[in-house]
């Protein structure tokens, strides 16, 4: 939804600047921020590392097995067969 207002975009900039020496910023006590980036950030942080690893280890195999399923050098009912017997003997 937009503002049926219309602001000229120099008058935000004109205020914060104008105005950003008069505020006044409260920062979290040290062992709060501490808290929350163990708590919230590096539990994100780690995962998305691990997703990107799985990213890029999917995109190695791709690129590995796509040209031999295209050139007919492996087939897919093999690679199914060979996962179902896989399977079966764990």
């Amino acid at each position: 939804m937009r503002s049926k207002i219309k602001i000229n975009l120099l008058f935000p900039y004109f205020y914060l600047t104008q105005q950003v020496s008069t505020i006044k910023i409260s920062l979290p006590v040290f062992d709060l921020v501490n808290t929350f980036l163990e708590i919230a950030l590096k539990p994100f942080y780690e995962n998305q590392f691990q997703i990107k690893e799985e990213n890029e280890m999917l995109i190695n195999l791709r690129d590995t097995l796509l040209p031999k399923l295209i050139s007919g050098e492996l087939e897919v009912a093999e690679i199914l067969v060979e996962d179902k017997n896989k399977y079966k003997n764990e």
